[in-house]
Formats: structure tokens, sequence, C-alpha cells
């Protein structure tokens, strides 16, 4: 099936997927799922639009329904939205990402960074598959509700 509406409808299947998917590879589609909805539909807009995008997102929001845990840093080091998934984004990017696991099934991913270009301070956030899993949905609803 083809786009007609490229990023908005990648969003939607993206978006279906994390709601649907029931099959082994639960933890894969949803990182998958998550960079696919963290770089594509942003890449269509200006650098200083992306930010602002993220910049109002509610940072409180995100960290009320994620519960990430910061393992190493300073919470005031992530000032914005935009910030905390810049983070996530060059994390995965950049292979800094761990995981812990739990009679072999994946519990969380531990995502290790700086949390701006400027700061040289390193961050450690661990984010359950549930936490993961509602940034997803929270990025899709967030980008459709000013898109559509």
């Amino acid at each position: 099936m083809e786009y007609r509406k490229f990023p908005i409808e990648f969003v939607e299947r993206t978006k279906h997927l994390l709601e649907c998917y029931d099959g082994d590879f639960e933890v894969t589609n949803l990182i998958n799922c998550l960079l696919g909805l963290i770089i594509l539909p942003f890449e269509f807009a200006s650098s200083k639009h992306t930010r602002d995008f993220w910049n109002n997102m509610s940072l409180e929001e995100v960290k009320k329904r994620t519960k990430y845990e910061l393992l190493t840093g300073s919470e005031d080091s992530i000032e914005n939205a935009h910030d905390l998934v810049r983070l996530i984004r060059n994390a995965f990017a950049h292979a800094s990402v761990r995981t812990t696991s739990i009679k072999g099934e994946i519990e969380s991913v531990i995502i290790l960074g700086r949390a701006s270009r400027r700061s040289q301070r390193r961050l450690e956030i661990r984010l359950s598959i549930q936490g993961l899993k509602e940034l997803a949905l929270m990025i899709a609803d967030y980008y459709l509700s000013q898109r559509s």
C-alpha cells in the first residue's frame, strides 16, 4: 500500500504496529517503531521547526508517562523534551544502549549519552519496555495532533 500523505500515514501505521503487534520480537519491533517515530517524520521539517515541535511537548508529561529512572547524572541536565528525545535518538544511532533482562526476557533499556550538545556531563537513563512503548505512543499521538 502506498503512502499518500507521508509522514502522517507513516506515523499512523507505526502507531498501529505498536498497539497491535503480538509476535516474538516485541522489543525489536518497539525499538524500530520508536526510532522511526523520532527520525523520519521530523526529517521533513527544518531543524528550528523540529526543536520547536519537541519543546512544545511537555517534558513533565513524558516523565510521568514513561516513568524513566535516572541512573547517572543530574535531572536538571534534561531541560526539555527535545533534550530527552535527542539523547534517546543519539544513543540508538551510536549504539550507546544496553538492556537488562529477567529470566531471559528484556525488562528495560539503558540509554547512555549527554543531555545536550554543549554538555559534557554523562547521563544514564533506564526505561522499562512499557515506558519505551508509552514514549513511542506519546510521540505518535502528539505528532498526529499537530499535523492532522
